[in-house]
């Protein structure tokens, strides 16, 4: 059964469909596993540079598309989740944002 995507995420899914070598693959992070899990088990901190992965060059490119803080990126990373979207879309979705917003090393 086919969903509507809201078209946010269509845009990024076609975006992906034609640059397939922006798959979203977790072995490919170069956050380490501890550093994430203290992360997600920690309480969320405003400054957008305490997420893990995320320096002052991510963080001036975010701030670019108005993501300025830690709140509005989790924002950005939820609205993209559209009815029936499969978690690796969803993933993928967000690589896609990331990707549009200049970010160059998100591996």
């Amino acid at each position: 059964k086919h969903q509507q995507v809201p078209f946010r995420s269509r845009q990024l899914l076609s975006f992906l469909q034609s640059n397939m070598a922006t798959k979203f693959d977790p072995a490919k992070s170069r956050v380490q596993d501890g550093t994430m899990a203290t992360f997600i088990n920690g309480d969320v901190e405003e400054g957008i540079e305490s997420v893990p992965g995320i320096g002052p060059a991510a963080a001036a490119s975010l701030a670019k598309v108005g993501v300025n803080n830690t709140y509005q990126l989790i924002g950005k990373y939820l609205s993209l989740r559209g009815n029936g979207m499969s978690v690796q879309d969803h993933l993928d979705a967000f690589l896609a944002f990331i990707i549009e917003t200049g970010i160059k090393n998100y591996r």
